[in-house]
């Protein structure tokens, strides 16, 4: 039952978050990097992603999207909990951690790239240095194998 209330939360909030309420309110759903600048104020910006976004019109606005998507979601998804569990103030708990979730997901989008240049940059220099210099190819070494003496260029004049 757990497992159903989970796949149901990730399930009506990408729907209500990603398409139904972006396309009503005319919210541009997709989160814009930073790309530069000192890191505090990235992560700040991340983090206020949440609750600014853009307008179709290119405006910052209230993201409406994310925050309704995910008290929707909350609210649809309590048919999978038990009676006990709910509550308002349990449904608001659920889409308060969809939302902080976004937050931090927006935190690890605007610093991935930096992240994966650093991790690959490491590991392909140590491999040239631990790599041994590779041998000729074997179509390298026929072709200077069949190759006559008659037909090789000519030295270079002096």
């Amino acid at each position: 039952r757990r497992s159903g209330a989970a796949f149901s939360s990730q399930v009506h909030s990408e729907f209500f978050v990603r398409f139904a309420l972006p396309s009503l309110l005319h919210q541009d759903p997709r989160y814009f990097r930073q790309g530069q600048g000192p890191t505090g104020r990235r992560i700040g910006y991340a983090l206020t992603r949440v609750v600014v976004t853009k307008g179709d019109n290119g405006r910052r606005q209230f993201n409406f999207s994310q925050v309704l998507g995910s008290l929707f979601s909350a609210a649809l998804t309590n048919a999978y909990y038990p009676e006990e569990e709910r509550r308002v103030g349990r449904t608001f708990a659920r889409a308060g951690r969809r939302v902080a979730i976004s937050a931090a997901l927006n935190v690890l989008k605007e610093f991935a790239p930096q992240l994966r240049r650093k991790m690959f940059k490491k590991k392909t220099k140590e491999k040239e240095a631990a790599a041994p210099a590779s041998p000729p190819s074997q179509k390298t070494l026929r072709q200077t194998e069949s190759t006559p003496a008659s037909e090789a260029s000519p030295p270079p004049d002096r």
